[in-house]
């Protein structure tokens, strides 16, 4: 809401732009989306871990010490998954919870399945000399889906908790023991673990990561709030009671994990979030497989909420909070997407129009911190690679959006022509996301009656009285869902607590950081973006040089002019061509003598000097586009020069320029002393005052830096007193600006500078193109070149009795050949 309501402040509210009411229209759905659900579901998920502590410490004080180490079967289907099965068994069979079985159910495969589990069982036996510490069961049987599968799998397993995993995924070594631990809480009768992306390799597996990542942090919500959406299959445990009040998978369903998940739901089952319970899956790997694995999920959620319509806003639901709320908000969510799409490309549009991307930057700040807080509460993202993603976080997820919403509407356009959609085969690489465990390594255990079971089995028939079996405990009791000794569960007690505060500190922390360090760049660009809008004909970021990537030579035209309150205000009493060789960074300062006289408009008959150009052109700068196009035209005839680029001073704002970079140290080459006027416009103070120059480095502020440039009546040395001596100056104190802008000591008074400079420059290169040029420029080896009566010109007197100049002999293709060859190569 903060950064909606930013949008309506400063230059972004724009009412009169049409496109402002749509983007307004749209910005208030998704504004109270967020509000309602996504705020809400951040926020609690931050508080997951405390709450799930104070569940688990009230269960312990339930069941004091009594030792809890239930049998597990956990059920792995699988079809056609020769690469991954074998990987997936190994870290199961790795696992540090042993008081377990492990059963797969080959559902028809028609590739190397078969033997590749076979071959897994033979070395597997063999290792464990016929009595393995956790026990593998096969079944093979005809092709009838994932839900038959898994329902085969429940008819054969003896646990008193059900586990079930996908045959591609990579299962961590503590994940059934995390999955087993929430079961310490009698009212909780399902587990989702958290599922995660193993093939990271590619830019659809870091989308498809964050995905999951930002799913599963909202589950912490959701489990909070006993609304949890989906116990996903590939990653998860029920107790086996619950079979047997609500029935097994129902294998009519695309998604039957969601479908036992409403199921689960609509007969008032406490499912809980277990984000230490880690599996690594494998995601789809081309665009391709991606968008068919989204299809079928929103098929299935589709097929699932239609068949459980009736439950929803029913007053004799078992969990109001779940099918009056979670469910129905599904909708919205899907309008939201849609809309989210629209919206993405309007705030393009209105940014790039209105020449403010400041709410495109908060946009990415905020997503940024919401994954990074996201990374920080979880103990298996809390690592660098998950930081090294976090600034690319809102570029990324441009390409998740465009795929769900593709998928959304496509798998909306099946349900309303009842076309089918069916399984896809993904073609698998395998995953261990590095975790490699040696499991054909004998182990010292207690085999159970279950261990002594064949290998290859016919399965079992279930009955409810099979609930309990009298094991025994091949390994040290587990009490109440903790591993330690008495003194190491106190010790134990309190981790979880320190880690929910740490995560709370960790993303107050991170918040203050994005505000401090996120606020600094996004301000910063903001009002460069407003400063090179305001400074240039141009837009900022566009480009009338290739970015400087020519090596053809640029040159620009630098005009000075005094401003309002002087004296013939808009005369450009210095002209400066800056002539760069962008590949060599070679640098020629060439002056032009402001009384020049020329012909203008070319060809007229009328003459003027050359400091008349601008303010003719301009009406007094009324037009400033005009006078600067004309004058960089009329010196490109004087000089040869293809002058394309200009630059206008306003000398009164350059002043206060100076002023705020704290001044310029000017190397004086010769001392003079001069009359200047006391005040800018003689209406105010017609007075004049000395002024003196003293030979060698001298800092000067804004006021003493225009005097020493400007300076004409000098008193003692009449050299200084000409225009070609004024042009030099003029130059060396642009150069002395120019460095003193460069230097990063003056970054910090960064602002009050472009503050300064707006009402001080314009030019009609991009704000990009000038920061180029200005990087590219070598003043300090700066060549000048100057015009004057020692190589190419006369002074003479106008027929009005003005004093001008003239190329020697009324040879203006002298001039054009000198500068030619005073060039710097």
């Amino acid at each position: 809401m903060i950064v909606s309501m930013m949008f309506y402040t400063g230059d972004l509210f724009q009412p009169r732009n049409p496109l402002f009411w749509l983007v307004s229209f749209l910005m208030l759905i998704l504004s109270i989306n967020w509000l309602f659900k996504g705020l809400v579901h951040v926020l609690c998920s931050s508080w997951y871990d405390l709450w799930f502590l104070r569940r688990k410490v009230q269960a312990r004080q339930a069941r004091a010490s009594v030792a809890y180490e239930p049998m597990v079967s956990v059920i792995i289907p699988a079809y056609n998954e020769e690469v991954g099965l074998v990987a997936t068994l190994k870290t199961v069979a790795a696992s540090t919870y042993t008081n377990m079985e492990v059963i797969v159910i080959n559902d028809g495969s028609t590739d190397g399945t078969e033997q590749e589990m076979r071959g897994f069982l033979q070395k597997y036996h063999l290792a464990n000399n016929n009595r393995p510490a956790i026990p593998v069961r096969y079944r093979y049987q005809q092709n009838t889906g994932k839900g038959a599968a898994l329902n085969t799998g429940i008819r054969m397993a003896h646990g008193e908790i059900i586990v079930t995993f996908d045959a591609d995924c990579a299962v961590h070594k503590d994940c059934v023991k995390q999955l087993v631990t929430a079961f310490v809480d009698p009212a909780v009768m399902a587990v989702s673990g958290n599922i995660r992306i193993g093939n990271m390799s590619s830019i659809l597996g870091i989308v498809q990561s964050l995905e999951y990542a930002f799913g599963f942090f909202l589950k912490k919500a959701e489990a909070v709030f006993g609304t949890v959406f989906v116990i996903g299959g590939a990653c998860a445990a029920y107790r086996r009671e619950v079979f047997f009040k609500i029935g097994e998978f129902d294998k009519r369903f695309l998604t039957e994990d969601m479908e036992m998940s409403f199921r689960i739901q609509q007969a008032g089952m406490r499912v809980v979030y277990a984000p230490r319970a880690v599996v690594h899956t494998e995601g789809p790997s081309t665009l391709r497989g991606l968008i068919k694995q989204r299809r079928r999920w929103k098929r299935g959620r589709i097929e699932t909420i239609l068949r459980y319509t009736s439950e929803i806003f029913n007053k004799k639901s078992k969990n109001k909070l779940f099918f009056w709320l979670a469910v129905p908000s599904v909708y919205l969510d899907d309008i939201v997407m849609v809309f989210s799409v629209v919206l993405t490309l309007l705030l393009y549009c209105y940014s790039v129009e209105i020449v403010n991307y400041s709410f495109l930057y908060a946009l990415m700040a905020m997503s940024s911190f919401i994954y990074l807080l996201v990374f920080l509460c979880d103990d298996h993202d809390r690592n660098i690679k998950s930081m090294i993603i976090v600034p690319l976080v809102y570029v990324l997820l441009h390409l998740s959006t465009v795929i769900e919403v593709y998928a959304l509407m496509t798998a909306y356009w099946t349900v309303i022509t009842r076309r089918n959609v069916g399984w896809q085969k993904l073609q698998r690489r395998g995953v261990t996301f590095g975790m490699t465990y040696s499991i054909y390594a004998p182990r010292t255990s207690v085999a159970s009656p279950v261990q002594q079971a064949p290998y290859v089995t016919p399965h079992a028939t279930v009955t409810p009285s099979a609930q309990s079996y009298p094991y025994a405990q091949p390994q040290p009791p587990l009490y109440v869902g903790d591993f330690l000794s008495p003194k190491g569960r106190k010790a134990r007690l309190s981790q979880p607590e320190r880690r929910g505060k740490g995560c709370l500190i960790s993303a107050l922390v991170v918040l203050l950081l994005l505000i401090i360090l996120g606020g600094i760049p996004i301000s910063t660009a903001q009002i460069l973006l407003a400063f090179g809008s305001t400074l240039s004909t141009q837009s900022p970021l566009s480009t009338q040089t290739g970015y400087i990537g020519t090596s053809d030579r640029i040159n620009i035209l630098v005009m000075g002019y005094g401003g309002s309150g002087h004296d013939g205000a808009y005369l450009t009493d210095a002209l400066v061509v800056m002539s760069l060789l962008p590949q060599s960074h070679h640098t020629t300062l060439i002056s032009v003598p402001r009384d020049l006289w020329i012909q203008y408009p070319p060809n007229s008959g009328n003459y003027h000097k050359i400091n008349t150009v601008y303010p003719i052109a301009s009406n007094n700068h009324a037009d400033p586009v005009a006078g600067g196009d004309a004058a960089a035209q009329m010196v490109s005839r004087v000089t040869g020069l293809d002058v394309k680029y200009w630059m206008t001073i306003n000398f009164a704002g350059f002043r206060e320029v100076i002023n705020v970079i704290g001044g310029v140290d000017v190397n004086v080459p010769d001392a003079f002393t001069a009359n200047y006027p006391k005040n800018d416009d003689p209406n105010i103070d017609a007075s004049w005052k000395k002024v003196h120059f003293a030979k060698g480095l001298q800092h000067m502020d804004g006021e003493t830096a225009i005097e020493y440039a400007r300076a004409r009546h000098v008193i003692d040395n009449l050299a200084e007193g000409t225009d070609f001596a004024r042009s030099a100056r003029q130059q060396l104190i642009m150069k002395a600006a120019f460095t003193k802008l460069k230097d990063w000591h003056t970054w910090l008074r960064f602002f009050h500078a472009l503050d300064a400079l707006k009402d001080t420059i314009y030019t009609n290169l991009s704000l990009a193109d000038l920061a180029q040029f200005a990087m590219k420029m070598d003043l300090n080896n700066a060549h000048r070149v100057g015009l004057s009566f020692s190589n190419v010109l006369n002074d003479k007197t106008s027929s009005d009795g003005q004093d001008i100049l003239l190329p020697k002999n009324g040879d203006w293709n002298a001039i054009k050949t000198y500068i030619k060859q005073s060039l710097y190569k």
